[in-house]
């Protein structure tokens, strides 16, 4: 069943909470919901910030820090990682979405001193010398659609122009936000289990069937 504003932004509320309950987060910007000509609607950072800089060519480390002084997330969380969220609906159905996890390239200040985090759930995971900051954005996006090239959802690993990989639908906030816990905040995640309790939903299948016979991404409902 399709997924509503009402209802993402609702799954924005939940995340607010589980963070804020949790600890999870050193800083927090509130969405915005932002109506647009011929019924769209934009569920995006505090005030709708231009973001399309971070589409460009600069360095990652650029990237960041610019997104850093403009306040551009949803969470800044306590290792510095920059998490954001942004949905465009049109007529109450998904159009087009950026989901965006940057994580902190200026990581020696942990690294150099693990002893003072090693206690710290959150921090478990980057605390070693040979973790490498990659960036992560799941992107969903029908205008530019071209079968095996450009999948209208796919998730985009690093900088790389032409990296694309299918996946299934387009991504919930929730399952986005699961994904980040588990997988870069593996103890923390473990270690408030009992706190990190959501339902998940889902927008329906968007991937070809042509699409679903190379390496792709499945969310299993």
């Amino acid at each position: 069943m399709p997924l509503t504003p009402s209802e993402i932004v609702n799954e924005i509320r939940t995340i607010d909470e589980l963070f804020f309950k949790n600890s999870l987060i050193d800083k927090y910007n509130s969405y915005s919901l932002k109506d647009h000509p011929e019924n769209k609607t934009e569920i995006c950072i505090s005030s709708c910030k231009d973001i399309s800089f971070t589409l460009s060519s600069m360095s990652y480390k650029d990237l960041y820090d610019e997104s850093y002084k403009r306040n551009l997330y949803n969470y800044l969380m306590l290792d510095g990682a920059i998490i954001q969220l942004n949905y465009l609906f049109n007529k109450n159905k998904i159009y087009k979405h950026r989901l965006a996890y940057l994580p902190n390239p200026n990581m020696e200040a942990y690294q150099q001193e693990p002893e003072i985090y090693l206690e710290q759930p959150m921090y478990a995971e980057i605390i070693e010398p040979s973790i490498v900051p990659v960036p992560i954005r799941f992107d969903y996006d029908e205008t530019a659609f071209e079968e095996f090239n450009h999948p209208k959802s796919h998730l985009t690993l690093g900088q790389y122009k032409n990296c694309r990989i299918a996946t299934s639908a387009p991504v919930s906030p929730i399952v986005f936000i699961d994904f980040i816990l588990r997988s870069f905040y593996n103890t923390a995640y473990k270690s408030y289990n009992e706190g990190i309790r959501y339902p998940r939903r889902f927008f329906d299948q968007t991937i070809t069937e042509g699409e679903t016979k190379f390496l792709h991404m499945n969310m299993i409902r």
